[in-house]
This record gives C-alpha cells, structure tokens and sequence, in this order.
C-alpha cells in the first residue's frame, strides 16, 4: 500500500480517538456507536487501562485533542460494561459531559477476520509521547482463534493500549478491526528483539450489540397484544 491511502485511513480514524487517564495510568480509546436502545456515547478501550479505576471506583479522564474537549467521569458519571478475558471493555456516558463526533468508519461484523499478510494500522497516545497521536502499522502475522486476536509485526508502545486497529479494503471502505493490548517481545535469546503486538478482536463487542438488538426486538413483539387491547400500537409500529 503506497503511503497516500494509509495517510488517508489514519485521518478517518484520528477524528475519534481519545486519551484516557486514570490515577493510576493511561491508554487509548475510540468511538463507537452506543449500544442499541442506549442514548449515550460511547467509547472502547482495553480493560487493563481502566481496571483499577473500575475496581477502586477511580475518576476517569478523557480527552478529545481535535475538538479540545475533556471530561471527568466519576463512578456516577459512567457505565462500563467490562470483558476482562478479551481485554476490552465499554465505556459509556451522558453526551452532555463530552460531546464526540461519530465515527466516520465501522466495526467488523462479529465472526468476521482478516487473513494472514493483510496490512493493517493503529493509532495511540504512546508514553514516549503522551499527547501526541501516533501511527504504526503491521502486516498480520497470524489468529489466534482461542483468543480471538490477531498476531501482527509491529510494535504496540506503553500507552496504545485500547487504540483501534484498522485497515482499508478493496472497495475503499475503512474498518476497524480491533483494539491493542498488549506487545510480545522476543526474550528467546536474551535480548530483547523485536515481537508481535497482540490485536483483540471487536467481535465480543458486535455480538454484544447482536444481543441487546434482539432483546429489544423481542420485548417490542411481546409488548404488541397489549398495545392492541388497549386500542392502539405502540408508535412506530404498524
């Protein structure tokens, strides 16, 4: 991939990246469409950047550098809905506190991977550089499907921990196919040699959608025979 098309993903994706800081660290989120029935905004991060504020009910920072807005969320402000095992969690809150713009690309449908060699980058506020969004890219190395996690050749720095991974396919259309968690250093020899950093997967939280979507769904069909004897339908429904 020439070096015009990647300059035009990242800017797609920058627009919706955020830094997140607790009192006792930091990463990277971005958003995301809220969950189906939900009026808030809505942001994915790894669970380890926010698992101690969660745990201690921490305030949690976020900042929005294109738009120059930032919130405080305290343990009332906000709902995390938390995957410890993928390493993700959900992060929701009133769009009065910090007003973001949506996303201008989608998640990949749950279920839905990409093959090996497939080039891909991702964004994050490394510690090297704490207010500076940076750029990295990798080819994929490998799935893990235990995991649900892509294996890629590139490096994953203190502090991109929850930044989105994306790519471009062959229509043109910009996807985001994960977030970052963590890197794998070669330690086999000794030395510290260059390693994989490890992708998780949005398809926990696709299919997290899926379900409430059919809830939803279901407590509306449910909810028709009433609406009926009462002489009417709900509105919207006909």
């Amino acid at each position: 991939m020439s070096q015009a098309p990647w300059v035009k993903i990242a800017n797609a994706v920058r627009e919706s990246v955020v830094l997140i800081e607790t009192p006792g660290g930091r990463g990277t989120g971005f958003v995301v469409p809220p969950p189906p029935g939900s009026p808030h905004q809505a942001i994915i991060t790894a669970y380890h950047v926010i698992d101690h504020a969660l745990d201690w009910r921490e305030p949690i920072k976020i900042t929005h550098f294109p738009s120059g807005k930032q919130a405080f969320l305290d343990v009332n402000a906000r709902e995390i809905n938390p995957n410890a095992a993928r390493d993700m969690a959900l992060i929701q809150f009133a769009a009065k506190d910090l007003p973001l713009p949506p996303s201008k690309v989608q998640m990949l449908k749950a279920k839905t991977r990409l093959n090996e060699g497939v080039q891909t980058g991702w964004l994050g506020y490394p510690a090297v550089a704490p207010f500076n969004l940076c750029f990295f890219t990798g080819h994929i190395s490998a799935w893990l499907e235990p995991d649900e996690a892509y294996l890629v050749d590139g490096v994953a720095i203190n502090g991109v921990s929850g930044g989105p991974a994306f790519y471009e396919d062959e229509h043109g259309n910009i996807w985001i196919i994960g977030i970052v968690t963590e890197y794998r250093p070669n330690l086999a020899t000794g030395n510290i040699l260059p390693g994989v950093s490890l992708i998780r997967s949005t398809s926990p939280v696709m299919e997290f959608y899926v379900t409430l979507q059919k809830q939803i769904e279901a407590a509306t069909v449910q909810a028709i025979p009433k609406a009926q004897s009462q002489g009417g339908l709900p509105t919207g429904l006909k």
